[in-house]
């Protein structure tokens, strides 16, 4: 069964500690297929690092990378967040 997503526009973003920290998730990225490493921008935030990956379909969508993300132990901390 073909299964729809309507496109809300959402992307998700995950706050890192340390650049060493984004750079490896960025790096475990591409190794598990959950984001294209490509479209992944690392970004200082005051004292912490995050990166913003490239648009996901629906929340759910970006969701379900997140829980893929924790369950792999990448990252500990990610959110959804509007494009």
């Amino acid at each position: 069964m073909l299964v729809e997503v309507v496109n809300d526009g959402k992307l998700y973003r995950v706050q890192s500690g340390t650049k060493g920290q984004a750079n490896a998730a960025r790096q475990a990225f591409a190794k598990y297929k959950i984001a294209n490493s490509y479209y992944v921008r690392i970004v200082q935030d005051g004292r912490k690092w995050r990166f913003i990956t490239g648009t996901y379909p629906s929340q759910a969508v970006a969701n379900n990378a997140i829980a893929e993300m924790k369950r792999l132990a990448i990252l500990s901390y990610a959110e959804s967040m509007p494009a």
